[in-house]
Protein backbone atom coordinates (compact mmCIF):
# COMPACT_ATOMS: atom_id res chain seq x y z
CA UNK A 1 0.00 0.00 0.00
CA UNK A 2 1.38 3.39 -1.22
CA UNK A 3 1.17 6.69 0.67
CA UNK A 4 0.15 10.22 -1.11
CA UNK A 5 2.64 12.58 -0.43
CA UNK A 6 0.35 15.52 0.57
CA UNK A 7 2.92 18.26 -0.53
CA UNK A 8 0.74 21.24 -2.21
CA UNK A 9 4.15 23.10 -3.17
CA UNK A 10 4.94 21.37 -6.12
CA UNK A 11 4.08 24.11 -8.49
CA UNK A 12 6.23 26.39 -11.09
CA UNK A 13 4.65 30.21 -11.34
CA UNK A 14 6.57 32.74 -12.99
CA UNK A 15 6.07 36.37 -14.12
CA UNK A 16 7.15 36.35 -18.12
CA UNK A 17 9.88 38.57 -18.92
CA UNK A 18 7.94 41.89 -19.90
CA UNK A 19 5.21 41.54 -17.62
CA UNK A 20 6.82 44.21 -15.53
CA UNK A 21 6.67 47.85 -17.41
CA UNK A 22 10.36 49.06 -18.56
CA UNK A 23 9.70 52.73 -16.50
CA UNK A 24 8.88 50.14 -13.28
CA UNK A 25 12.54 48.02 -14.19
CA UNK A 26 14.45 51.23 -14.27
CA UNK A 27 12.97 53.30 -11.54
CA UNK A 28 13.52 49.55 -9.61
CA UNK A 29 16.47 48.15 -10.27
CA UNK A 30 19.68 50.12 -8.90
CA UNK A 31 17.44 49.55 -5.15
CA UNK A 32 17.37 45.73 -5.45
CA UNK A 33 21.16 45.71 -6.65
CA UNK A 34 22.10 47.32 -3.58
CA UNK A 35 19.70 44.78 -1.36
CA UNK A 36 21.61 41.93 0.58
CA UNK A 37 20.33 39.49 -2.22
CA UNK A 38 21.13 41.66 -5.27
CA UNK A 39 19.11 40.56 -7.95
CA UNK A 40 19.46 41.49 -12.01
CA UNK A 41 15.89 42.05 -12.86
CA UNK A 42 12.44 42.93 -11.23
CA UNK A 43 10.94 39.99 -12.55
CA UNK A 44 13.37 37.93 -11.09
CA UNK A 45 12.42 39.77 -7.58
CA UNK A 46 9.21 39.58 -7.82
CA UNK A 47 9.18 35.69 -8.69
CA UNK A 48 11.23 35.25 -5.62
CA UNK A 49 9.09 36.19 -3.16
CA UNK A 50 5.58 34.34 -4.78
CA UNK A 51 4.32 32.11 -1.77
CA UNK A 52 1.10 30.24 -3.82
CA UNK A 53 -0.70 30.70 -6.86
CA UNK A 54 -4.93 29.97 -6.79
CA UNK A 55 -6.16 27.40 -9.14
CA UNK A 56 -9.57 28.44 -10.48
CA UNK A 57 -12.60 26.36 -9.56
CA UNK A 58 -15.15 24.53 -11.90
CA UNK A 59 -18.70 24.79 -11.70
CA UNK A 60 -21.04 22.56 -13.82
CA UNK A 61 -24.49 23.82 -14.76
CA UNK A 62 -26.73 21.22 -15.03
CA UNK A 63 -30.11 21.72 -17.50
CA UNK A 64 -33.43 19.87 -16.35
CA UNK A 65 -36.15 19.37 -18.05
CA UNK A 66 -39.55 18.14 -17.45
CA UNK A 67 -41.03 14.60 -18.14
CA UNK A 68 -44.27 13.06 -18.16
CA UNK A 69 -45.83 13.46 -15.05
CA UNK A 70 -43.66 15.92 -13.98
CA UNK A 71 -40.36 14.45 -13.35
CA UNK A 72 -37.39 16.33 -14.27
CA UNK A 73 -34.46 14.90 -15.53
CA UNK A 74 -31.12 16.26 -15.69
CA UNK A 75 -28.86 16.72 -18.61
CA UNK A 76 -25.68 18.50 -18.83
CA UNK A 77 -25.82 22.09 -20.37
CA UNK A 78 -23.92 22.82 -23.68
CA UNK A 79 -21.62 25.43 -21.77
CA UNK A 80 -17.88 24.90 -23.40
CA UNK A 81 -15.80 23.79 -21.33
CA UNK A 82 -13.53 26.86 -20.91
CA UNK A 83 -16.62 29.34 -19.83
CA UNK A 84 -17.04 25.95 -16.43
CA UNK A 85 -14.54 27.54 -15.31
CA UNK A 86 -13.73 30.55 -13.28
CA UNK A 87 -10.94 32.29 -14.37
CA UNK A 88 -10.11 33.99 -11.36
CA UNK A 89 -6.80 32.91 -9.68
CA UNK A 90 -4.99 35.00 -7.34
CA UNK A 91 -1.21 34.93 -6.88
CA UNK A 92 0.21 35.40 -3.18
CA UNK A 93 3.38 37.14 -2.39
CA UNK A 94 5.72 37.35 0.92
CA UNK A 95 6.24 40.80 1.88
CA UNK A 96 10.20 41.94 0.98
CA UNK A 97 11.98 43.80 2.87
CA UNK A 98 10.80 47.68 2.81
CA UNK A 99 7.27 46.65 1.46
CA UNK A 100 9.34 46.57 -1.86
CA UNK A 101 7.48 44.10 -3.86
CA UNK A 102 4.15 45.35 -2.82
CA UNK A 103 4.79 48.90 -4.14
CA UNK A 104 6.63 47.36 -7.09
CA UNK A 105 3.12 45.67 -8.20
CA UNK A 106 1.08 48.06 -7.33
CA UNK A 107 3.28 50.37 -9.68
CA UNK A 108 2.85 47.96 -12.40
CA UNK A 109 -0.90 47.63 -11.76
CA UNK A 110 -1.20 51.53 -11.85
CA UNK A 111 1.02 51.90 -14.77
CA UNK A 112 -0.96 48.56 -16.69
CA UNK A 113 -4.40 51.25 -16.05
CA UNK A 114 -2.99 54.40 -17.36
CA UNK A 115 -4.99 55.61 -20.11
CA UNK A 116 -1.82 55.97 -22.04
CA UNK A 117 -1.11 52.11 -22.13
CA UNK A 118 -2.17 50.45 -24.83
CA UNK A 119 -1.82 46.64 -23.86
CA UNK A 120 -5.35 45.66 -22.93
CA UNK A 121 -4.03 42.25 -21.35
CA UNK A 122 -0.98 41.36 -19.98
CA UNK A 123 1.22 38.69 -21.78
CA UNK A 124 0.34 35.23 -21.01
CA UNK A 125 0.83 33.66 -17.53
CA UNK A 126 2.40 29.98 -17.71
CA UNK A 127 1.64 27.70 -14.12
CA UNK A 128 3.11 24.25 -14.31
CA UNK A 129 1.45 22.16 -11.85
CA UNK A 130 5.43 19.30 -10.90
CA UNK A 131 5.26 15.58 -9.80
CA UNK A 132 7.55 14.81 -6.59
CA UNK A 133 10.48 14.25 -9.51
CA UNK A 134 9.84 18.10 -10.76
CA UNK A 135 8.61 16.39 -14.40
CA UNK A 136 5.06 18.75 -15.48
CA UNK A 137 2.02 17.07 -14.95
CA UNK A 138 -0.15 19.81 -15.72
CA UNK A 139 0.52 23.18 -17.00
CA UNK A 140 -1.94 26.37 -17.82
CA UNK A 141 -1.81 29.04 -19.67
CA UNK A 142 -3.97 31.74 -18.45
CA UNK A 143 -4.33 33.99 -22.09
CA UNK A 144 -5.69 37.80 -22.18
CA UNK A 145 -4.81 38.39 -18.53
CA UNK A 146 -6.27 41.65 -16.63
CA UNK A 147 -5.18 42.55 -13.07
CA UNK A 148 -8.76 42.92 -10.90
CA UNK A 149 -7.14 43.40 -7.24
CA UNK A 150 -4.36 44.56 -5.16
CA UNK A 151 -4.69 43.62 -1.52
CA UNK A 152 -3.90 45.81 1.68
CA UNK A 153 -1.04 45.55 3.59
CA UNK A 154 -1.15 46.56 7.33
CA UNK A 155 1.86 48.84 8.73
CA UNK A 156 2.14 48.30 12.39
CA UNK A 157 4.75 49.57 15.28
CA UNK A 158 3.48 47.05 17.49
CA UNK A 159 5.37 43.89 15.42
CA UNK A 160 8.82 44.00 15.83
CA UNK A 161 9.13 39.85 15.92
CA UNK A 162 9.74 38.33 12.57
CA UNK A 163 6.94 36.69 10.72
CA UNK A 164 6.03 36.57 7.37
CA UNK A 165 3.13 38.69 5.89
CA UNK A 166 1.93 38.63 2.41
CA UNK A 167 -0.25 39.91 -0.14
CA UNK A 168 -2.27 39.29 -2.67
CA UNK A 169 -3.02 40.15 -6.44
CA UNK A 170 -6.06 39.13 -8.44
CA UNK A 171 -6.28 37.89 -11.83
CA UNK A 172 -8.82 37.25 -14.50
CA UNK A 173 -8.04 35.79 -17.52
CA UNK A 174 -10.40 35.63 -20.80
CA UNK A 175 -9.44 32.28 -22.06
CA UNK A 176 -7.43 29.41 -19.79
CA UNK A 177 -5.67 26.83 -22.01
CA UNK A 178 -5.43 23.47 -19.58
CA UNK A 179 -2.60 20.73 -20.95
CA UNK A 180 -2.55 17.44 -18.93
CA UNK A 181 1.37 16.32 -19.76
CA UNK A 182 1.52 13.62 -17.51
CA UNK A 183 3.85 10.50 -19.67
CA UNK A 184 3.03 7.18 -20.25
CA UNK A 185 6.02 5.20 -18.92
CA UNK A 186 7.30 1.85 -19.87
Amino acid sequence: MAILNARSNSFYFNFPKGFFPQNVELKWIDYLKKQPTPYDTITAYLNSSIQSVGFPSMSIDLVTQTKNLGKQINYQSATPVQDLFTRDFDVTFRIGEGFTNYFIMLETVLDKLAFQNEDLFTPILPLRILDNEGGVVTSVLFKEVNITSVSNITLNYTQNAPSVNTFTVGFKCNFMEINLEVQKTN
